[in-house]
C-alpha cells in the first residue's frame, strides 16, 4: 500500500473494534447479515461460493491491509432473496480484524470524501482482479495459471521468495478449479525443473524466470 492508502486504512481501523476471527469463521453470507465492514489487519480471507457438490469455488483472496465486506453495505436485498447461489466471506486463517458497523461506515464516508473515493477505488480494483482471474482461467493452460498463482501469492524476504503457507495443494486446486492430483503433478514437474522446492509446508520459488516462461506459455510443461 502507498502511504496515503495506509493512512486511509488506519482511519477505518480506528473506527472499528478489534477482534480475532478464527480460521473457518464465516464473516458474511445471506443468512448471516451482521452489518459489519472489516479491516483485515493480518491473515487471509476468501470470497467464495459452495457448489451443489459441496465444494468451494474461490473467486478472490484478501490479505492483510484489505477492507472487506463493504459491498453488501451498498446492497438492498429483498426479504425473500434466494441464497442458492449465495456468496460467502470466510477466514482462511486466524485473522486480526477491526469490525466497523454499517452506521459508522456510512458516517465516515459522509464526513470524508477522500475515504469515499478510497472505498470506490478498492471496489474497482477488487472487481478488476476478479475479472482478470477468470479471464486467465478461461484463456490459459493449467500450468500457466498455477505458475501465476504461485508468483501472485509469494513474498520475498532475506533473498527467498516464499509462497504463503496457506496455499497447499488442496487450496491451490480450489482456486484453480482443478483436481488436487493435477496440482501435485505440475508441482512435481516444476520441482524437477528447479523452479520451486518444498521446505516443510512452504513452497519456495527458486527460479522465477522458469515460472514466467510458463505463464507466458513460451513453452509447454509435461506433467
Amino acid at each position: 500500500m502507498t502511504s496515503i492508502e495506509t493512512a486511509y486504512f488506519d482511519e477505518f481501523c480506528k473506527a472499528g473494534k478489534f477482534r480475532i476471527a478464527k480460521k473457518g469463521e464465516c464473516l458474511y453470507n445471506l443468512d448471516l447479515i451482521n452489518d459489519y465492514v472489516y479491516c483485515l489487519e493480518d491473515g487471509l480471507c476468501a470470497l467464495l461460493s459452495i457448489t451443489k457438490a459441496g465444494e468451494e469455488k474461490i473467486y478472490h483472496y484478501f490479505a492483510g491491509g484489505s477492507i472487506i465486506n463493504f459491498t453488501p453495505a451498498y446492497l438492498t436485498l429483498p426479504p425473500n432473496a434466494n441464497n442458492n447461489n449465495a456468496f460467502y466471506m470466510y477466514a482462511k486463517t486466524d485473522c486480526k480484524i477491526y469490525e466497523i458497523s454499517y452506521s459508522t461506515f456510512y458516517k465516515l464516508l459522509s464526513d470524508n470524501p477522500d475515504l469515499n473515493r478510497y472505498i470506490m477505488s478498492l471496489f474497482a480494483n477488487y472487481f478488476t482482479d476478479v475479472l482478470g482471474h477468470f479471464h486467465f482461467m478461461q484463456e490459459s493452460s493449467t500450468p500457466s495459471r498455477l505458475c501465476k498463482t504461485l508468483l501472485d501469492f509469494s513474498r520475498c524476504s532475506s533473498g527467498r521468495c516464499i509462497v504463503d503457507k496457506h496455499f497447499n495443494y488442496v487450496e491451490l486446486a480450489k482456486y484453480l478449479g482443478v483436481h488436487t492430483v493435477t496440482v501435485s503433478r505440475i508441482m512435481r514437474s516444476l520441482k524437477q525443473e528447479g523452479a520451486i522446492e518444498k521446505d516443510g509446508h512452504s513452497i519456495i520459488i527458486k527460479d522465477r524466470s522458469i515460472l514466467e516462461e510458463y505463464i507466458q506459455e513460451n513453452k509447454s510443461l509435461t506433467y
